[in-house]
C-alpha cells in the first residue's frame, strides 16, 4: 500500500510542474496600452490614458480598465468594463462592454486583434478611419 501511495505522489509531482501549462492561451495576462494611431499617424496618449489596461482571464473573459483624473489630480480607474475574447487560429476577436475609443465618434466595441511577442494589436476600421491600439503584456513568462 505504501508503494502505491509513493508511486501516486511521484506521478502527481511529475505531472504537475509549475512551468507546465499546456492549455493556457498566450493572451492570458495583463496588458497596458503603449501606443494608439489613426490612419498611420501616432496619437499622443493623454494624461492617465497611458495606464489603460486589458486583463485577460480563463474562460474567454477579462476586464478593460480606463483611467482618468481624480479630484486630487492623480490617475484612478474610472471605468472598468467586462471583456470577452475569442481565438481563431493566430487571431483574436475582443469585445468590450464599452467602446474601445470611449468618448470619441467611434462606437466600436468589438475588434480583431493579433498577439505577437507579447504585443497585442487591436485594429479597427470605422467610417474610413484606420485605428490601432497597441498593448504590451506586463510581466510575461520567459519564452513567451
Amino acid at each position: 500500500m505504501k508503494k502505491l501511495l509513493v508511486l501516486f505522489l511521484l506521478i502527481l509531482a511529475l505531472g504537475c510542474s509549475k512551468d507546465d501549462e499546456p492549455g493556457l492561451d498566450p493572451i492570458i495576462g495583463n496588458f497596458r496600452i503603449v501606443e494608439a494611431s489613426m490612419n498611420g499617424e501616432k496619437l499622443e496618449l493623454e494624461y492617465c490614458q497611458d495606464l489603460f489596461t486589458m486583463d485577460f482571464f480563463l474562460f474567454n473573459m477579462g476586464t478593460y480598465t480606463l483611467y482618468g483624473d481624480s479630484i486630487g489630480g492623480n490617475c484612478e480607474a474610472n471605468t472598468i468594463a467586462d471583456l470577452y475574447w475569442e481565438r481563431n487560429g493566430k487571431n483574436y476577436t475582443i469585445t468590450s462592454d464599452i467602446p474601445f475609443f470611449d468618448g470619441t465618434i467611434v462606437p466600436t466595441n468589438s475588434a480583431p486583434a493579433t498577439l505577437k511577442n507579447n504585443v497585442l494589436t487591436i485594429t479597427i476600421n470605422y467610417g474610413g478611419l484606420d485605428l490601432k491600439m497597441v498593448y504590451r503584456k506586463l510581466n510575461p513568462k520567459p519564452g513567451n
